[in-house]
């Protein structure tokens, strides 16, 4: 199925109402480069990280599960910031991103690289490494913020 049978759009209700938007239709796949979003984080500031399916990987390797990749959004002007610059994530975490004291991070699981919680700056959609996840492993829930 492509995206054009199937398309991954974002819609709005605006605050006080309960109908959609009809003025606002973010067709993401086609900013996405015809790519399908499988996860949606709203990180403040009308942004929001994105994880999608990398439809190269897959096609280059049907097979593997390390096909998973993030995009920095801007949701007030529907389009894409920066697909980010992050390995290929095994996609099997539900809940990878998270934001604290108005940082974002994403957790990574790496099928060749070393596997970080990276942070992102969500206004040059820059990353950078934090922490190590060191031992190996195959499957993460969630990550979370303990304060």
């Amino acid at each position: 199925m492509t995206t054009k049978e199937s398309p991954t759009k974002i819609f709005r209700i605006k605050k006080g109402t309960s109908a959609i938007d009809a003025t606002y239709n973010f067709n993401l796949g086609t900013a996405l480069g015809g790519e399908t979003a499988s996860g949606f984080w709203y990180v403040g500031n009308g942004k929001a990280i994105v994880k999608y399916l990398d439809s190269k990987i897959v096609a280059a390797s049907p097979s593997t599960l390390f096909n998973t990749k993030f995009a920095l959004i801007n949701i007030a002007t529907s389009s894409v910031i920066k697909k980010l610059d992050l390995p290929a994530d095994k996609g099997s975490q539900l809940q990878n991103v998270i934001t604290s004291d108005g940082k974002v991070f994403i957790q990574v699981n790496a099928e060749t690289t070393k596997d970080y919680v990276w942070e992102v700056n969500t206004t040059t959609g820059a990353v950078t490494p934090g922490v190590e996840i060191v031992g190996g492993y195959d499957y993460i829930l969630r990550l979370d913020n303990l304060k």
